[in-house]
């Protein structure tokens, strides 16, 4: 089973179908994987967002895809705390 692509999301149903296919991605293949615990996982994403600034084409790419007209990083943290508390 391949990696789910991201450019196949355009709503919050995309996003959710990612999700799915995302775990079950881990599940089938952990091999794929460089970060298999949770804090490891988020750990990655708090050092990508630390070095993201020093990297132009991250920039560029958070720039189109998480500007004024998208999502807040506090929308995202937020996302991810209902995601931690919600049964």
């Amino acid at each position: 089973m391949s990696s789910p692509d991201p450019d196949e999301v355009a709503a919050r149903s995309d996003l959710a179908a990612f999700l799915r296919r995302l775990s079950l991605h881990f599940e089938e293949e952990p091999d794929e994987w460089q970060n298999w615990k949770v804090g490891d996982y988020l750990e990655s994403l708090a050092a990508w967002l630390d070095a993201t600034p020093t990297l132009p084409e991250a920039r560029a790419e958070l720039e189109r895809e998480l500007g004024e007209e998208r999502p807040t990083w506090r929308g995202v943290a937020i996302l991810f705390e209902i995601g931690r508390v919600y049964e």
